[in-house]
C-alpha cells in the first residue's frame, strides 16, 4: 500500500517523489516508458558518425518516441506549433539542455504590464524560495549579475567562455548589452556526491537585452551524471532513504 502515486518520472515527477519521500510518504512512481540506455544516445559521437551527418532527426532517441506517442497528436490547419511528448524513465529531462532560468518579477504580471495573457496568482517573491530549493538540490552553475530580467539564484562557479564567446562578449560590451555565463544544471565542481563535468559544456553565454527581452545561445545538454537529471539528483536521494524503492518505478505498456 502506497500513500501517494505519482504519474510520470520527468523533472516534475522526480522532484515531487523525492520531496514526498523525504516527508515520510511511501511513493509509487509510475512511468509508461523504459529506462534509456547509453547506447540509445550518441551525444559524444563525431558528426560523421551520426545519422544524417549530425542533423538531429525528430524523435531522438527513437525508443523514447513510440508510435502511440508520435501518432497520437495531429496538427491540421494551425500555426507551426509542436508538442514534444516522450515516454522514458526521466521524461524530457533526458534531452534537456540543462538551462535553468528564473522568471522575472514582470513575467508574473504580463496582463497588468502588457495587456496579454493573465497575471499569475502568485508573485516572484513567493516563488523565489522554491527556485532556491531546487537550484540547491540539482546544482546550477551561473554568476550573480543583478539583472532584473534574469533574477540571480543559488549558483555554483560559472562556466568558462569559449574563445569565440569572448569575442562576442567584447562586442556586446561596446553595445551596452550584458553578456553573462549561462545558468545550467551542470556541475563545475564536485557537488552532492556527484563529480564535476568532464567536457561538453565548455561554456554558453546569455545576452540579456533590456528591458524585457533576452537572447540566449547555449550548447545542447549531455546525458551524463554532471547534469541535474531526476534519475541521479532526486530519485537517488529518495531511494537512499529507503522510502522510494526501485520497484516503485513501474513500467507499463498499452
Amino acid at each position: 500500500m502506497f500513500d501517494v502515486c505519482v504519474i510520470g518520472s520527468g523533472p516534475a515527477g522526480g522532484v515531487l517523489s523525492k520531496e514526498l519521500a523525504e516527508a515520510g510518504a511511501k511513493v509509487a512512481l509510475v512511468e509508461a516508458g523504459r529506462t534509456m540506455l547509453p547506447e540509445d544516445f550518441q551525444y559524444h559521437a563525431w558528426p560523421y558518425q551520426l545519422p544524417y551527418r549530425g542533423t538531429r532527426k525528430p524523435g531522438t532517441p527513437p525508443a523514447a518516441y513510440p508510435k502511440e506517442v508520435t501518432e497520437a497528436i495531429r496538427y491540421d490547419d494551425c500555426d507551426n506549433i509542436r508538442v514534444d511528448r516522450i515516454r522514458a524513465v526521466g521524461g524530457r529531462s533526458i534531452h534537456w539542455n540543462a538551462v535553468c532560468l528564473r522568471f522575472a518579477e514582470r513575467d508574473f504580471r504580463e496582463h497588468s504590464l502588457e495587456g496579454v495573457e493573465e497575471d499569475w496568482p502568485l508573485t516572484y517573491g513567493e516563488l523565489a524560495p522554491c527556485y532556491s530549493h531546487v537550484e540547491k538540490m540539482i546544482g546550477v552553475t551561473g554568476s550573480r549579475e543583478n539583472l532584473e530580467i534574469i533574477p540571480d539564484g543559488e549558483f555554483l562557479p560559472p562556466l568558462k567562455p569559449r574563445c569565440s564567446e569572448e569575442i562576442v562578449q567584447r562586442a556586446c560590451t561596446k553595445l551596452g548589452i550584458p553578456m553573462i555565463p549561462a545558468r545550467k544544471a551542470v556541475l563545475t565542481k564536485p557537488y552532492d556526491d556527484r563529480p564535476r563535468r568532464r567536457f561538453g559544456h565548455r561554456s554558453s553565454l546569455s545576452a540579456a537585452a533590456p528591458p524585457n527581452r533576452r537572447v540566449c545561445c547555449s550548447t545542447r545538454g549531455l546525458l551524463s551524471f554532471r547534469m541535474g537529471l531526476p534519475i541521479q539528483t532526486t530519485w537517488s536521494d529518495a531511494t537512499s532513504m529507503g522510502m522510494l524503492p526501485p520497484t516503485s518505478t513501474v513500467t507499463w505498456k498499452n
